[in-house]
């Protein structure tokens, strides 16, 4: 029996420290979100940390110079670009509301342009048989209200958004402060040689700062394929808009398209509707896709891993962890890697101890 030898008192410890980390896990599985988010933005910003413990003396000062760094980095962009994006959304709604109303109003004008995108159609195609109005229609209403019901449940969120962004702030401060002193304890406190900690934490590291690389090689590659696609449709702003891309990308699932739909809404709206559809079509198969065939590329450079492997634990990690799975998808997959490989090594180690005790 492998616990024959177990005390009394080492059992009940045992029950008690399993008992503890249930509870334990309970208190803090709220803010596992935000920790997890703190714990893989300091680490990708740790070299910038690191040049900063070299110009601030500190441990607290140099990790709230680091903060304060990352911060105005990501703020005051995002702030210019949200506010001359609120004035290009006004004139966007502006320009709608005058093509309605010359129109008839939202339907009608809807209507009018439906039947010119059929009347173009009918001349390649017999449509006397489908009732293309109707669909068209019904999937624009259908389309306007999820947008809808999108902005009200993200302005419900907002609250939530800012407190969980300010907890990472707060932990991100105490990780830049005492990230050594908590590996530093890990070395003591985990069953683990020397040797298997560094690769593990190295793995880690790696992955994140790879991870970070393939987030700025493909909102640069969004932001330069978008860029182009305006400057040839003639939308102004084009350079304005190719740098609010870049902020765009990181959002999941949507990422650029949050720039180019807004677009496309638009030259529908003024009637330019051909445009709209080559726009939608070089936001669907080049922006978009530029994505799942970039990213894996560059951080397979990095990470010694299959760039389909990555793809799936990039996508497996959004749905899973939302924006952070960007990066916890292939920390977990090169983390699950580097702990097969371990196990590995101890097995072997185990038998060739075990036929040397034989022998």
């Amino acid at each position: 029996m492998p616990f024959k030898n177990f005390t009394a008192p080492l059992s009940l410890i045992l029950i008690l420290t399993g008992i503890a980390l249930y509870l334990s896990y309970l208190v803090a599985a709220p803010f596992l979100g935000p920790l997890l988010t703190a714990v893989v933005l300091a680490i990708a910003f740790f070299p910038l940390h690191v040049r900063m413990e070299r110009r601030v003396h500190g441990r607290g000062n140099a990790a709230f110079a680091s903060l304060l760094v990352i911060v105005l980095a990501v703020l005051v962009p995002v702030a210019l670009i949200a506010f001359v994006a609120t004035i290009q959304l006004h004139g966007l709604v502006d320009a709608i509301g005058r093509r309605t109303a010359e129109g008839g109003g939202l339907d009608a004008y809807a209507t009018a342009q439906v039947d010119r995108l059929i009347a173009w159609a009918g001349h390649y195609v017999d449509v006397s048989r489908l009732d293309l109005q109707d669909q068209m229609l019904g999937r624009l209403q259908n389309w306007s209200g999820a947008l809808m019901g999108t902005a009200g449940g993200l302005l419900s969120d907002l609250t939530t958004f800012l407190a969980n962004g300010l907890l990472v702030l707060i932990l991100m401060f105490f990780v830049f402060r005492d990230g050594r002193a908590i590996r530093d304890y890990l070395a003591r406190t985990l069953p683990l040689r020397a040797s298997q900690l560094e690769r593990l934490s190295d793995g880690v590291g790696n992955t994140i700062q790879a991870s970070m690389f393939g987030i700025l090689a493909v909102a640069l590659a969004q932001a330069a394929l978008l860029g182009i696609g305006f400057w040839i449709l003639g939308i102004q702003g084009s350079v304005f808009w190719a740098a609010a891309t870049i902020f765009a990308s990181l959002i999941p699932i949507v990422g650029a398209a949050t720039i180019w739909l807004p677009a496309a809404v638009w030259l529908l709206a003024t009637g330019s509707w051909i445009k709209a559809l080559i726009l939608v079509a070089w936001g669907v198969g080049g922006i978009g896709m530029i994505d799942n065939i970039l990213r894996p590329y560059v951080m397979s450079g990095r990470v010694e891993l299959h760039p389909l492997l990555l793809a799936f634990a990039i996508l497996g990690g959004v749905q899973a962890f939302g924006m952070i799975g960007l990066f916890a998808g292939p920390v977990i997959l090169a983390v699950t890697r580097t702990l097969f490989e371990l196990l590995g090594e101890e097995l072997t180690a185990l038998r060739l101890r075990t036929g040397q005790q034989q022998e």
